[in-house]
């Protein structure tokens, strides 16, 4: 299964960053502030009744995945949260396992070194508790909003899609129509941003009819007002000392070593990986620590087929007792094929310590739209 997985994981990320050789990489973007936000929600259910009174093949199951990212980065200072949960159920068994953290750091002028107070807090359904951890330490590394980038790369698209303009647009000009487009706030009205879109690919000469009419306009406005095509760029590291607030095993609590790294990138306007790994220990080390991993990948392969990747991995480890893991992965895939029918394919898997196998489950839905 361990094996399954690596290839799994490999090939999406490989997939990912394979995707169409972009003459301007997304994280090439940078900006004085950044703002970032994405918020994933998905839920599935399924009920089955047999035909047998004591209800031996009944089935009634479901799960819920929650994933959220937010951030905020200028040239002093910076905070952000992310949380990742999964909760399921099966026939009156619920599980769960999740993680959450915030942090807010100082950084040193003119330098991507940084001091920082963190939170974080884990749980799962195989710990006898939460677990709280207050960490306070030091980092290099930033993140940086790459989303302007991503939208000018989209209106390029758009208009070449559209035959408005003769070939692609030249690097320069996408970059200057992101500086704008991440201005948006200096514009009394979001009509005088257009407008200076509008002149910016106009004065290529590669408009088809000289100037761009209304209909690229209102296109235009839409992917500037576009919500949910968020990209984020950047890695940090850290580490600290901290203190363990809630011990999720339900023992004493003890001060902390910390160590963490995290990475954003975006290989395509319609695609975004996120990683998270946190490590941290008593004093012990190796006999006493929680090792937790967030991988998420996100792909919006055409106006057609889309699909999303998550992994989670807890890890618990105290003095004279064996490990304990959680580990959950989801791969959910949506088809808007012709003709009105929508195809939608996920497939789950968890395993946790204590039980004999994974738990897998995989489902497809088919809908059509009459009118």
């Amino acid at each position: 299964m361990r094996k399954v997985l690596a290839l799994l994981v490999g090939g999406l990320l490989v997939a990912g960053l394979a995707i169409g050789g972009l003459a301007v990489p997304l994280c090439s973007y940078t900006q004085p502030e950044s703002r970032y936000t994405n918020l994933g929600l998905a839920l599935n259910y399924r009920f089955f009744d047999d035909q047998y009174r004591d209800n031996r093949g009944n089935i009634s199951a479901g799960s819920a995945a929650l994933d959220f990212s937010s951030f905020f980065d200028s040239a002093s200072y910076g905070y952000n949260s992310t949380a990742n949960l999964k909760i399921s159920y099966n026939n009156g068994a619920l599980g769960y396992s999740g993680i959450g953290s915030g942090s807010y750091q100082m950084y040193l002028k003119e330098s991507d070194l940084f001091g920082f107070g963190s939170l974080v807090l884990r749980a799962s359904s195989a710990y006898k508790n939460l677990g709280l951890n207050a960490i306070t330490g030091a980092g290099y590394g930033r993140f940086r909003d790459v989303t302007p980038l991503a939208k000018a790369m989209r209106i390029g698209e758009m208009l070449l899609g559209m035959k408005s303009i003769s070939q692609p647009l030249p690097d320069q000009t996408l970059m200057a129509v992101a500086q704008e487009i991440g201005k948006r706030a200096e514009y009394e009205k979001l009509e005088q941003l257009v407008q200076k879109i509008t002149e910016l690919i106009e004065r290529t000469g590669l408009v088809t009819a000289g100037k761009l009419g209304a209909v690229e306009g209102l296109r235009i406005e839409e992917i500037v007002l576009a919500v949910g095509g968020e990209r984020l760029c950047g890695w940090d590291v850290r580490g600290g000392v901290g203190y363990e607030v809630l011990d999720p095993l339900g023992h004493a609590q003890d001060s902390l070593v910390f160590a963490g790294a995290n990475y954003a990138a975006a290989p395509a306007p319609n695609a975004q990986l996120l990683a998270k790994a946190d490590f941290s220990s008593s004093f012990e080390l190796l006999e006493n620590y929680s090792l937790s991993a967030v991988v998420s990948y996100f792909h919006r392969a055409g106006p057609a087929l889309s699909y999303t990747f998550s992994y989670n991995f807890l890890r618990l480890k105290q003095p004279a007792e064996p490990e304990v893991d959680s580990q959950a992965v989801d791969l959910k895939a949506l088809f808007q094929v012709s003709g009105g029918w929508n195809v939608a394919a996920g497939l789950s898997l968890k395993w946790e310590t204590g039980y004999e196998d994974w738990t897998k489950e995989f489902s497809i839905t088919a809908n059509y739209t009459i009118f």
